[in-house]
């Protein structure tokens, strides 16, 4: 067995080998052609042009090139060409002295390979398909358990926020139930708060309404007019039995606001600077009373009310205060209007 195929070349000693050894070569050393090309079949016409130099020079040159081409065809047909890459096969196809059959045969190999390059490129271009098939079949199904779950998230925070709001008639628009929670801005109290009073319930009476509300710490008023105005206040402090009557109390986390109104989207009206002392009205002889002007009033039946909104809380953009506009802002109009519920929430 011959070894080192690969120094034999380097050091072109392969003129040298006998035509066994070169047969041999030819069939086991696949993994040194492979990469060759024409290099291989110029190694082969070397060897032969130097054993040709062996026949007497009697002998005529074209028995010589006969014999030369003879004997390189019987070489190359001992070459496995399915050991020659794509890019040698071309260079092969230019090589003088190949035999037919051989140049058919690399032809067809040359052939065969474009198709079965070209199966593989479509059998890969399905399983691309397929696969963003399936991975468009796992992202709407992750979009679906997506929706799902943003929709039982909501569900569930519907219901959070309903839970305050479950014996109202006033508010029953989820709408309403966030500005709230968005205004009071204190989760806690909003998720713990209850109905604590109820006009309807109770009775539109100022006395009912304080001893109900009264001592509560915290607490949001919501009203409602027979035009389906709604509006209300919130307070830090709450109503205390142990004020004065006919007092003010200070509170400056203290606001009012407008749900349902006509002209305007909901909105917050916080206390101005400088009118904190005067936040709520605490009187046993009224209902609820917010500002010293007053912002809001109800009266010893919660009827009739008025509203001089703009005394102590502020005013929309736009708006001045002792105005027709500032003074039908809440509830329609300054005093022509009646209450169809008060509702009262606390801890």
């Amino acid at each position: 067995m011959i070894k080192n195929f690969d120094k034999l070349i380097q050091q072109e000693n392969i003129t040298k080998l006998t035509k066994e050894q070169l047969i041999y070569i030819l069939e086991k050393g696949t993994n040194i052609w492979s990469n060759l090309g024409i290099e291989l079949f110029e190694m082969i016409q070397k060897w032969g042009k130097e054993k040709i130099k062996a026949i007497p020079d009697e002998i005529d040159e074209i028995t010589k090139s006969e014999t030369l081409s003879k004997m390189i065809k019987e070489f190359i047909l001992k070459i496995n060409i399915n050991s020659i890459e794509d890019e040698a096969l071309k260079k092969v196809q230019k090589f003088g002295f190949l035999p037919d059959i051989f140049l058919v045969g690399i032809e067809h190999l040359r052939i065969q390979r474009i198709e079965q390059q070209k199966k593989l490129e479509k059998i890969q271009q399905e399983k691309n398909q397929e696969l963003q098939k399936i991975q468009q079949t796992i992202q709407e199904k992750d979009q679906t358990i997506q929706e799902k779950d943003q929709k039982i998230e909501k569900i569930k925070s519907e219901h959070e926020l309903q839970k305050p709001f479950t014996q109202s008639t006033i508010i029953e628009k989820i709408k309403f139930m966030k500005k709230l929670k968005q205004w009071i801005s204190d989760d806690e109290f909003f998720n713990k708060m209850k109905i604590g009073f109820s006009a309807k319930n109770y009775g539109f009476s100022a006395q009912t309404f304080h001893s109900k509300t009264d001592n509560k710490g915290k607490t949001l008023i919501i009203i409602k007019t027979t035009d389906n105005y709604i509006f209300g206040g919130f307070t830090k402090v709450g109503f205390k039995s142990s004020y004065s009557s006919g007092s003010y109390i200070s509170d400056k986390d203290a606001f009012i606001f407008s749900l349902e109104n006509s002209k305007k989207p909901p909105q917050k009206f916080p206390i101005k600077n400088g009118s904190e002392g005067n936040a709520i009205h605490y009187n046993t002889s009224y209902g609820p009373v917010f500002g010293g002007g007053h912002d809001f009033y109800l009266g010893s039946n919660l009827q009739p009310g008025y509203s001089n909104f703009g005394h102590a809380y502020q005013l929309p953009q736009g708006i001045n205060y002792n105005t027709n506009e500032s003074k039908s802002y809440l509830a329609g109009s300054y005093s022509n209007w009646q209450v169809s519920e008060v509702e009262c929430y606390f801890i």
